[in-house]
């Protein structure tokens, strides 16, 4: 669907955080998406260079590269959520003047509100989360320097093996000032990617908040549905951009936090020399055995396919944490606010042709009884095409298997076997 042009107000004298949000969805997503892979990239060289990318110790393989939750996330994972966090910005103000344009925003005497009006509404909100946001990013800060000065300039001798206290683990031909620099190369990225993430959720919240404010009962200007649509959700389904980015960044967010995950089951686990190790492990199950045998009693892995892995850790719990507020974000808006706002528009129009009959042709040039029928008729779940909804069950899967993580390495296994399955089948046709 073509989507139509953004109305932009001038950015003279405007305040510097409405300036910052503007310019945050007015940028391309491949920005973000390139430059963090490049940095990614980037990491992953001078790891080489300060020899921090690949060493053993303890019986572990340890370094950037083998401790994925770092190398993988940076190169990978942290782009894709930046690629489609920003796509969710750029896709608000289009989904404002799409309502806009579509005549479904109106005051109580049917006077249509303008496109640019309900943007420098939406900005002004989004200004002020967004100096929410700027504390956010410095507790990130904060937090992440305290991590490089505990564990890379100042390490104790005990602690999770990791590449930031090579040092303590004599790592061969690292150095303190190496290890310095890079610890704070890699944890001053980190501090960004969760001040990114920090700005997403919150932006995400408040935008459900702006549009509940147009569909809350007494608003002065609500929403309405547009009859005039032969889709029978009536101009609600010009929210999917919004909802297809938010959970498809969701789901590039589990991924991320998963990484960390596995990192914490691979230091309590004695026996894994190396992350790939658990993964391989559990990858090889699902690769090797029937989908319906592993839920079996008799399966090898049903004593441990819901294992939650070891040890809770605090960053793990923090992950945890973080993934329960992607859910949050990838459930509100699509499930509570855009459904709740479609059933209280339906509800409010019907009121309007009960109390104006006329209503039926100023608004929507039809006659009373078809503008009741489709307002009867009308779908308040707006996400109930194929796409929307695969990606919401994903979310769900995702959240549990980010507790019980051989689930998910299993059923991964068992997904990559089926696929070359085909492929096979395909091929030697």
């Amino acid at each position: 669907m073509n989507m139509p042009a953004v109305v932009t107000s001038p950015t003279k004298k405007l305040p510097l955080t409405v300036r910052f949000v503007q310019s945050i969805e007015e940028m391309s997503p491949a920005i973000p998406l390139i430059a963090c892979v490049m940095w990614g990239m980037a990491l992953v060289l001078l790891s080489f260079a300060f020899h921090l990318a690949i060493f053993q110790s303890g019986g572990k393989s340890l370094g950037w590269i083998n401790e994925f939750n770092w190398s993988s996330t940076f190169c990978f994972f942290i782009p894709f959520s930046l690629f489609f966090s920003f796509s969710t910005f750029s896709a608000i103000p289009e989904v404002i003047t799409t309502l806009a344009n579509g005549q479904m925003i109106r005051d109580a005497d049917g006077n249509l509100a303008d496109a640019s009006e309900l943007l420098t509404s939406w900005r002004g909100r989004a200004g002020k989360t967004a100096s929410l946001a700027a504390g956010v990013a410095l507790i990130g800060l904060i937090v992440s320097w305290a991590q490089a000065w505990s564990l890379c300039f100042h390490p104790g001798q005990t602690g999770e093996p990791s590449w930031m206290r090579a040092v303590v683990l004599q790592a061969p031909n690292v150095g303190q000032p190496e290890l310095d620099c890079f610890g704070f190369l890699a944890l001053t990225s980190q501090a960004a990617a969760i001040a990114c993430f920090g700005y997403y959720i919150l932006i995400i919240f408040t935008f459900a908040n702006w549009v509940h404010d147009y569909t809350r009962f007494g608003a002065q200007t609500a929403i309405y549905p547009d009859l005039t649509e032969d889709d029978t959700r009536f101009g609600f389904e010009r929210f999917g951009p919004v909802i297809e980015n938010i959970l498809l960044a969701s789901l590039a967010y589990f991924f991320q936090f998963f990484m960390t995950r596995l990192y914490y089951i691979f230091v309590d686990d004695p026996k894994a020399n190396s992350m790939l190790d658990i993964v391989a492990r559990s990858l090889g199950i699902g690769f090797v055995d029937d989908l319906m045998t592993i839920f079996r009693p008799s399966s090898s892995s049903q004593f441990d396919l819901f294992d939650t892995g070891g040890a809770l850790h605090f960053p793990n719990t923090m992950m945890a944490f973080g993934m329960l507020i992607v859910v949050a974000s990838a459930t509100v808006v699509p499930m509570i606010i855009v459904k709740e706002a479609a059933a209280r528009s339906r509800v409010r129009l019907q009121e309007v042709l009960l109390k104006r009959p006329e209503v039926a042709t100023q608004w929507y040039g039809l006659d009373l009884s078809e503008a009741k029928k489709r307002t009867a008729t009308m779908t308040v779940w707006p996400i109930r095409y194929a796409k929307p909804m695969e990606l919401l069950l994903l979310i769900i899967m995702a959240t549990a298997c980010f507790f019980f993580y051989k689930l998910f390495l299993v059923l991964a296994g068992y997904l990559v076997f089926r696929g070359l399955q085909l492929f096979a089948k395909r091929f030697g046709e």
